[in-house]
């Protein structure tokens, strides 16, 4: 397993989060552009004090509490496409459970139609879903990563390492954590 951990203080501290992300790529995103959005995404994801670990599949094994799935797809369905990307999430006991997918076609359209380093895109987009997963379906937010539709400024600000989850964002993934007990 590949491990790229990163993390920053989002609260004043060490980030007290550790994730692994399984990624499924099946060949469909290069590794000089999947790479680089790994690390966009765990910067994004490390501003609310969430330290990533990446793990590229097949995996073995069932994902563990703080493991997500990332399955990367060539095109959406037609219902979604227009989406960069998708989480599905159900219930799990007092906790949610689920996965996320990116529409790597998309991924590459919005960035070229938005003038933007695809790495970021993909990174943003990881980061997106992810939140999802930590957030619930109803999660997004007017401005930062979590925004319906990521923009030209979003995705500028995920080229220069940026792009953050909003205060209220950050707050609600503490909280899930303390319910859940992951941050321990």
């Amino acid at each position: 397993m590949k491990t790229l951990l990163l993390g920053w203080m989002a609260w004043g501290g060490l980030a007290d989060l550790e994730i692994t992300i399984r990624i499924l790529n099946a060949g469909i995103i290069p590794d000089n552009i999947r790479r680089p959005g790994e690390r966009r995404a765990a910067q994004i994801l490390g501003s609310a004090g969430v330290t990533v670990r990446w793990a590229e599949c097949p995996c073995t094994g069932e994902p563990g509490r703080n493991e997500f799935w990332v399955h990367v797809l060539d095109r959406p369905p037609r219902r979604l496409r227009e989406a960069a990307g998708f989480a599905v999430i159900f219930p799990a006991g007092d906790a949610r459970d689920g996965y996320a997918g990116i529409f790597y076609r998309n991924v590459t359209e919005t960035a070229e139609r938005e003038d933007a380093d695809l790495a970021a895109m993909l990174g943003a987009t990881i980061a997106h879903e992810i939140g999802h997963l930590l957030l619930g379906s109803n999660s997004h937010s007017p401005t930062g990563v979590m925004r319906l539709r990521l923009r030209r400024a979003e995705l500028a600000l995920a080229s220069r390492g940026e792009l953050r989850f909003t205060p209220e964002n950050i707050a609600r993934i503490r909280a899930m954590w303390e319910r859940r007990g992951m941050g321990q």
